[in-house]
């Protein structure tokens, strides 16, 4: 629908030792989710072309659900 280029997509996170060492560091709220299922799901896109403001805010949105929906 979008056609987001992936750049990068994991089921288990911190199961990839070759992770990016920024990617090694854990929020808050994936140290809540770690205590419930040891797993972190990744996902790193990039929009296909430049938006502004609001319009880009309600596109990454719709990509985001399109991309959850899809499963």
């Amino acid at each position: 629908m979008y056609r987001c280029p992936v750049i990068a997509d994991t089921d288990d996170l911190y199961a990839q030792e070759d992770r990016s060492e920024e990617l090694k560091l854990k929020t808050h709220y994936e140290a809540l989710d770690i205590a419930q299922s040891s797993r972190i799901h990744y996902l790193c896109f990039t929009l296909p072309q430049p938006l502004a403001g609001a319009e880009q805010d309600e596109q990454l949105k719709e990509a985001i659900r399109y991309e959850l929906d899809r499963g």
